[in-house]
């Protein structure tokens, strides 16, 4: 072992000697979050066609420079788009705005699994605890310090609208404490 990782491994356990003699316990973070949402890709949609599914995937990312004991809380929600409600949301026609697409944001590839929204209207938000015990240069040596959360869309079934591009756009609203 080099000497300065010696050094650096020798302060470390010092440092947890120390904290462990005062029965208390720190958390030293240095580092951050980083996210990443795949967006949905275009799907097409024909009446006459069962209902359509489309997966995302939102990937949450928390490494540290240096922790000794680290737990991240977060909570993800997912806006109402253009509808104005998380449990009905619709797509627009680009072009003719009063023509709607409707579509629902769940938890599962499921169409009767959870609708994915803000935790009203029968909605539910995404939630968890990220932990890591022991992290040294962005490593997590013990836990885990990543998690992928799925979404889909589901666009039911025999909806009569007119032919052309729908779009809508909904706020990710992700709270890491």
């Amino acid at each position: 072992m080099r000497p300065a990782h010696r050094f650096l491994l020798n302060a470390l356990l010092a440092l947890v000697a120390s904290l462990a003699a005062q029965n208390s316990w720190a958390v030293t973070v240095v580092g951050g979050c980083n996210f990443t949402l795949t967006s949905m890709p275009g799907l097409s949609y024909t009446v006459v066609a069962p209902a359509q599914t489309q997966a995302a995937n939102l990937n949450i990312n928390c490494s540290s420079v240096l922790t000794l004991v680290g737990s991240f809380s977060y909570t993800v929600s997912y806006g109402a788009g253009s509808s104005g409600n998380v449990a009905s949301r619709s797509m627009r026609h680009a072009t003719v705005p009063t023509s709607v697409l409707a579509y629902t944001l769940r938890q599962t590839s499921s169409a009767s699994s959870t609708l994915l929204g803000n935790g009203t209207g029968g909605t539910s938000v995404q939630s968890g605890t990220l932990n890591c015990l022991a992290a040294l240069l962005g490593a997590c040596l013990s836990g885990t310090t990543q998690v992928n959360l799925p979404s889909w869309l589901h666009v039911p079934a025999r909806q009569f609208v007119r032919p052309g591009s729908y779009s809508d756009g909904i706020t990710v609203t992700v709270i890491v404490n």
